[in-house]
């Protein structure tokens, strides 16, 4: 069957489940042999839905329909996610897991969170895993992107979802040692040991108390005070001690120099 080459909108309908495939375009003729050209190739794309529909019934079992016409490609897309939407609201099944709209090859929130439900748990084949290494081997991520990694990864939610995962369970031995060869890859590399170097020392330690302010000022009142003989120094030790609230031995080794070495006299 041959369509005009006229900015259209159109139905693929699954015969067996009556499933509806929404889209638009300006050579709808063109676009359903492209729709029958994805379903046919041989790699899987877990996240093409529509076609992997078509691969797992067959081309046969669809059905191609323009359902209206438009005077150009802005009126087809407004009309797009108004008659997806209208289908949903009819309880219609559709295969759409975006609004629909300007070419929009985005996913919405609810798309994203149905997408997410059918996905998990289930397992990645060995030759999709592979994909997916490939792609992201020497990836360069933004600042922007790290930061939305690790926000989410902080996020209590995600914590308690990962350690459940992995309750009851334990790494092969070549998880194992792969784990292990990545680790000491990392830590051999001289930029990567002077960063995490630098992450831990003073307030830059997630667990810090003190801060190299207060380290200042606890050295500072030593050198006026001096103070001679276990008792005086023992209640010099306390007296900061608890205002600062630490342990005694903690002002003990920051005025003898065993801990925040980085701040020296010369920072008096």
């Amino acid at each position: 069957m041959i369509y005009l080459m006229k900015p259209s909108a159109y139905e693929i309908v699954n015969v067996i489940d009556d499933t509806i495939y929404v889209g638009v375009s300006n050579d709808p003729d063109e676009r359903w042999k492209q729709h029958q050209r994805h379903s046919k190739r041989t790699l899987i794309n877990e996240n093409d839905y529509f076609h992997n529909a078509m691969r797992k019934h067959g081309v046969t079992a669809f059905t191609f329909t323009i359902i209206k016409t438009f005077e150009n490609m802005d009126e087809a897309f407004e009309y797009e996610p108004i008659h997806i939407a209208e289908l949903k609201s009819l309880g219609i099944k559709v295969y759409n897991i975006s609004k629909g709209g300007n070419g929009c090859r985005g996913v919405d929130e609810q798309g994203r969170l149905s997408r997410s439900k059918r996905l998990m748990g289930v397992p990645k084949s060995d030759e999709l895993k592979k994909k997916i290494s490939e792609t992201l081997k020497g990836r360069c991520l933004t600042e922007e992107h790290r930061s939305n990694i690790s926000v989410g990864l902080s996020n209590e939610e995600c914590k308690k979802r990962r350690s459940d995962a992995m309750v009851g369970k334990l790494h092969t031995d070549e998880t194992r040692d792969k784990i292990s060869a990545s680790s000491k890859q990392m830590w051999e590399d001289e930029e990567f040991h002077a960063k995490m170097k630098e992450t831990r020392v003073g307030s830059n330690n997630s667990r810090a108390v003190l801060n190299e302010d207060s380290i200042r000022e606890i050295r500072s009142d030593w050198k006026i005070c001096a103070p001679v003989g276990r008792g005086p120094k023992g209640e010099f030790y306390k007296r900061y001690a608890s205002l600062l609230g630490v342990n005694p031995v903690t002002i003990c080794h920051i005025i003898i120099g065993r801990s925040w070495k980085h701040v020296t006299l010369k920072c008096l």
